[in-house]
């Protein structure tokens, strides 16, 4: 990705939308909400910190977008950072904290169960992908591990800065996934899950604008980090 030589393009993915409502917290609390709301919040603070980059949003309101469009829109804008957001669930409603992700084959059973739930809204896709195909992934892997470092980098920081405004709540740390909405974008991208919408305590969170705001300023802060890395 030639274009990757100048810092001048993000592209924000607030997760689901529309029809796929993402995952539904005890008290009706919807995660395409919570995850758009929160991305509105990273794209005003970063026209304010990198009012020289251009920063673009897959889905600014409440619609749907396809899993594939997500990182096809990011290519066309020859981003140099694909961020997705998104809220965590699980069936044990004590599950709780943060984590981020970038693609590789899951490596533990909670970073399958994550990658299950995320990779499901593909079946909304008028034309989805086959769900187990390989030779798909190894493609796509093979052109994500030329920004492997990269994708890590981000996501670790991303990890630390979250760390850093929620010191109290639980660090799941950065782990490896295989989401079909981080596949096939030609720049480095991660995916993250800032609280669990099915723990009561983490929904109300998600409702308090004081605290998607702390979310979107980690992420910002994170980016910021990374990109004066880059500008080095």
């Amino acid at each position: 990705s030639p274009w990757l030589e100048d810092f001048d393009c993000i592209v924000l993915d607030p997760g689901h939308g529309g029809r796929d409502p993402g995952a539904v917290g005890p008290g009706g609390t919807f995660e395409k909400n919570r995850t758009l709301e929160i991305v509105l919040i990273v794209r005003d603070l970063l026209r304010i910190r990198l009012p020289e980059v251009r920063v673009v949003l897959t889905r600014s309101s409440d619609e749907y977008v396809s899993l594939s469009d997500r990182t096809r829109l990011a290519n066309l804008c020859r981003a140099d950072l694909f961020v997705s957001v998104h809220c965590n669930a699980s069936t044990n409603r004590d599950a709780r904290g943060y984590e981020t992700f970038f693609l590789s084959r899951a490596r533990t059973s909670d970073a399958r169960a994550v990658e299950l739930l995320e990779n499901q809204v593909v079946e909304l896709d008028d034309t989805p992908a086959p769900p187990d195909d390989p030779l798909g992934f190894i493609l796509a892997d093979m052109a994500q591990s030329i920004f492997l470092n990269n994708s890590s980098s981000l996501a670790s920081m991303i990890q630390g800065r979250l760390a850093r405004v929620f010191p109290g709540r639980a660090n799941r740390g950065v782990k490896q996934a295989g989401f079909y909405v981080l596949r096939g974008a030609y720049m480095p991208s991660v995916l993250v899950e800032a609280a669990f919408i099915s723990n009561p305590s983490e929904e109300r969170d998600l409702l308090s604008l004081d605290f998607r705001f702390k979310v979107a300023q980690a992420i910002v802060d994170a980016i910021v980090e990374y990109a004066e890395g880059v500008n080095r």
